[in-house]
């Protein structure tokens, strides 16, 4: 029983909901009854999104414009300027998009696509835009704006920036027309200090490059005398060795001989030779181990020499980094701005613009019937508690009106029902 309550209270709200949109105006994007015709339909879609108060209402009409006609100029222009409008040129962009290939003498439009794509780094694509659309737009701040700081980086920029002939043609033909725009220059100078800042750092960082790029070298010197000389060790260790060996052996075996019928005779050492031997292996011991304690003082040395090396050798990293980020071009040296529309600028919004919903009809008499439809409902699905709350409130609110008696007399019947 509970569940079935539950299901009718669902019906009955859903119902409420389609009275209440039965009784508001249909909008401008809700699309014309009237109209057959795809362009005179298109008219009216073009003219919702010039009038649009809100973004989403623009939106829905563009939508509606596209699925006439997707590749129709007056349409896609009257969407972006709109966007631009409100201040959305991220959703501008994709008309912008479809206009530069259908109108590509819309200036609007390519100012818009070099906005963007200055805002995602793409610097040879905002220039060759953005030189397209100033070809007209000479009197626009933003566009000039944005020109200037494209400028500064084509004078600037370490490598030749791969940009079209045409752009380049258009920057040097303007050159005297843009040195009198205020705009221009501005964001011009803003930049190529930027630049000139960079290039005093990069100087200072080169010179300590080059101290340190002595200092590696001249590590790496001495580490190759260090290595040199431990061979040198190693070949004398390698030699007491040998000696030492062949003396050991020599007190060994003695001396081995053939007599005059050729007979091998044995016969050991004297005891003045044996000695002698013995003070030639103390010797050469001794200065085996001299070797061996230099070959260890020579490697600490060495291990030494080689943190210095690695240490430099991070310190040589870190400021080629440094200088690699200082050479290479940072967006947030830029500042980008969308392209005016009719000589307005409207700076991009942080966020979406929250649109607020119709609000209800404010005429007495709607607004008690919406209510009596509503209690009727109840009352047919035998809920005649909601019913009642319903109906004595219409009588609370709108006692004057003529649904107000309806209300009445129903409730009459209920009462006695209670």
């Amino acid at each position: 029983m509970r569940s079935r309550h539950l299901a009718v209270i669902c019906v009955l709200a859903l119902a409420w909901a389609s009275l209440v949109g039965q009784t508001t105006k249909p909008s401008p994007t809700t699309g014309p009854r009237a109209t057959t015709s795809p362009a005179d339909r298109l008219k009216v879609y073009i003219l919702a999104i010039v009038e649009a108060d809100a973004p989403r209402p623009a939106m829905s009409a563009y939508a509606r414009g596209c699925s006439i006609d997707r590749n129709n100029a007056a349409l896609q222009n009257a969407y972006m300027e709109r966007m631009l409008k409100f201040g959305l040129p991220k959703i501008a962009y994709h008309p912008a998009q479809v206009l530069v290939r259908i109108d590509p003498n819309n200036s609007l439009a390519w100012g818009v696509v070099g906005y963007m794509h200055g805002k995602r780094g793409e610097l040879e694509k905002a220039f060759l835009a953005t030189m397209r659309s100033l070809e007209k737009r000479l009197d626009d701040p933003s566009v000039l704006h944005n020109a200037g700081q494209l400028s500064a980086w084509y004078d600037n920029a370490p490598k030749p920036p791969k940009v079209s002939d045409r752009a380049r043609r258009t920057l040097a033909q303007m050159k005297k027309e843009l040195a009198a725009k205020k705009a221009f220059v501005s964001a011009y100078k803003e930049i190529n200090s930027v630049y000139a800042r960079r290039a005093v750092l990069v100087k200072q960082f080169d010179s300590k490059i080059a101290a340190v790029e002595e200092g590696i070298l001249s590590v790496r010197k001495a580490g190759m005398e260090l290595d040199a000389k431990i061979r040198e060790i190693n070949d004398e260790i390698d030699r007491s060795k040998r000696i030492i060996d062949e003396l050991w052996r020599d007190l060994r075996t003695g001396v081995v001989y053939r007599d005059i019928d050729g007979r091998l005779v044995y016969r050991r050492h004297s005891r003045r030779y044996r000695d002698d031997l013995y003070d030639h292996i103390d010797r050469e011991e001794q200065a085996l181990e001299r070797f061996k304690s230099e070959r260890r003082r020579i490697r600490i040395r060495s291990n030494a020499l080689l943190v210095e090396l690695k240490d430099k050798e991070a310190q040589l990293d870190r400021l080629g980094r440094k200088v690699r980020n200082l050479k290479v071009v940072s967006p947030r040296i830029f500042r980008w701005d969308p392209p005016a529309v009719d000589g307005v600028f409207t700076p991009e919004a942080e966020h979406f613009p929250i649109s607020t919903r119709p609000a209800a009809p404010r005429d007495p008499e709607t607004q008690a019937g919406q209510r009596l439809k509503l209690a009727r409902l109840y009352r047919r699905h035998k809920m005649n508690d909601k019913a009642v709350v319903i109906l004595k409130g219409i009588l609370e609110d709108y006692g004057s009106t003529k649904v107000a008696k309806e209300a009445k007399a129903i409730l009459a019947k209920l009462k006695p029902l209670e």
